[in-house]
């Protein structure tokens, strides 16, 4: 197989990271030029490649002597293991040794140049760096699921990996976003070889503290805590809660009182970890658990207006006929859901796997899938959606597949955004036939079922109703004494 052939395997999913010949990523970088070149750190150049249409990041590293050659594949081994959709997918390496004549005291001399690159996904938000002055542009749900995503793959590290993996080099700059706002962290590998030559007062605690606070208080938020002389935390957290008290009262939020409570826990928890005392700082597991207790608060606040105010009875969420193939098993959710919290997909070519989470009608977040098998070197989304807003639509295709009928293709609508195409949507050597959801008026798409094996054979939908609905009704479930009903409410404040 040829260098473009293996490059255009790796990206099409059809193969795993692999070595990538110095010739071809010179091509595809245009030689390295300084047009192409996208970053720049202490260790590292990084341009962008571009091979028939698709981009790729091409990180290549200086010649320094703090990393030698077999630290550097056994980090290549590592990162082409790791898979988490909050941490940047590596699609390639090179490692070659060039022969170049070199000047050396005013004479030419033969010399061996070794080249150290890694390929990875390219995204197209760019580093959160970039968006810290933006910050006033974003509102609260997409600064939480920035803080979210970055705290879910420092999890993954400490954690969810084989060994621990510390992120020593933690910074805006090395947390990616993609074009939905999804965090992605990137150069946590070779961070403890570089990291060796230096001295450092931070961890990875105070690091991502630091990096809360400026996410939610902007690029100088930091320092205008550090400055603060008498009592700056009490002072400072109120400052950040006023701040985002009037920003979320300017929006269309329905959840306001529980948005504000989420960025009261957000600032405490970043004060936390920016604590002198190390044992006063949370684990990110710690602060994972603080959040997802915040997310409860908004089925709270439902049903404190839920209380008040009944209507009618409305019936339990309605379940739709599976689109796609008979193969594999049935796959199936086991509490009512009430909201749709997150999808993820794995995806190269057909829709390899799919799995999502949801709350439940008593408020516990319910993790599903996955349906189908991942693979490390398989493309991977998340999308975390925001309490205001609804899936409204899913559409896509199915197809055969080696005499099997699958799940080929997804787009997920929602009254915000369209998230896709995932898979194959232009049914590249796959006859297809569409498949299509539509939410009914007032409701919408909070969770799934269908067929599954070794991919995803098909795929149904739950509805539920929401606070979309003509006349501005708010609909929720109540639940006296652990009983389900179901009730529709008249709305107070100014919903969608």
């Amino acid at each position: 197989m040829g260098d473009e052939a293996v490059l255009e395997s790796i990206l099409n999913g059809e193969m795993g990271p692999t070595h990538m010949p110095f010739a071809l990523l010179e091509r595809i970088t245009e030689n390295f030029s300084e047009e192409r070149k996208i970053g720049q750190g202490g260790f590292a150049l990084v341009y962008k490649g571009i091979y028939n249409g698709e981009d790729i990041a091409v990180k290549k590293f200086y010649d320094v002597q703090t990393l030698d050659n077999k630290h550097f594949e056994n980090e290549c081994d590592k990162l082409i293991k790791i898979k988490h959709p909050n941490i940047v997918r590596l699609v390639g390496y090179c490692y070659e040794t060039q022969h170049k004549y070199v000047e050396y005291k005013g004479v030419l001399q033969f010399a061996h140049h070794i080249c150290r690159i890694l390929c990875f996904e390219y995204l197209q938000g760019g580093s959160l760096e970039n968006h810290l002055n933006e910050s006033r542009d974003h509102d609260w749900p997409t600064c939480y699921n920035i803080i979210e995503g970055t705290c879910e793959a420092l999890n993954f590290l400490h954690k969810g990996y084989g060994s621990r993996v510390l992120h020593l080099d933690l910074k805006p700059g090395n947390i990616l976003l993609d074009k939905y706002m999804g965090a992605k962290v990137a150069d946590f590998g070779l961070s403890t070889s570089f990291n060796k030559t230096r001295i450092t007062n931070t961890t990875t605690g105070t690091d991502l503290g630091i990096i809360i606070i400026e996410i939610m208080a902007g690029r100088i938020g930091y320092k205008i805590f550090s400055a603060m002389d008498d009592d700056p935390q009490e002072l400072f957290i109120e400052q950040v809660i006023t701040n985002w008290r009037g920003r979320i009262n300017a929006t269309t939020s329905p959840f306001p009182s529980a948005e504000l409570d989420q960025v009261e826990t957000c600032i405490k928890i970043a004060i936390k970890c920016v604590d002198l005392n190390r044992k006063n700082r949370p684990t990110v597991a710690e602060i994972l658990a603080a959040m997802q207790k915040t997310e409860k608060r908004f089925l709270a606040e439902w049903r404190n207006h839920a209380e008040f105010h009944v209507d009618e009875s409305l019936p339990i969420p309605t379940k739709s006929e599976s689109r796609g193939g008979s193969g594999g098993e049935v796959v199936d959710i086991k509490e009512h859901p009430w909201r749709l919290h997150s999808l993820t997909i794995s995806y190269q070519g057909l829709i390899d796997a799919f799995s999502f989470s949801y709350i439940d009608q008593y408020g516990e977040k319910q993790h599903v899938g996955p349906w189908g098998e991942q693979h490390s070197y398989h493309k991977t989304e998340t999308i975390r959606f925001s309490p205001s807003e609804f899936v409204e639509e899913v559409s896509g295709a199915y197809g055969s597949h080696f005499e099997n009928l699958l799940v080929t293709s997804l787009t997920f609508v929602t009254n915000v955004r369209t998230y896709g195409p995932f898979g194959n949507p232009n049914h590249q050597n796959v006859a297809a036939a569409p498949l299509k959801f539509m939410a009914d008026e007032g409701s919408s798409i909070v969770a799934f079922h269908g067929r599954s094996g070794s991919h995803l054979f098909s795929i149904g939908v739950y509805m539920y109703p929401n606070n979309k609905r003509k006349g501005r009704t708010l609909l929720a479930p109540v639940i006296p004494d652990g009983e389900v009903l179901c009730a529709s409410f008249v709305c107070i404040g100014n919903y969608r």
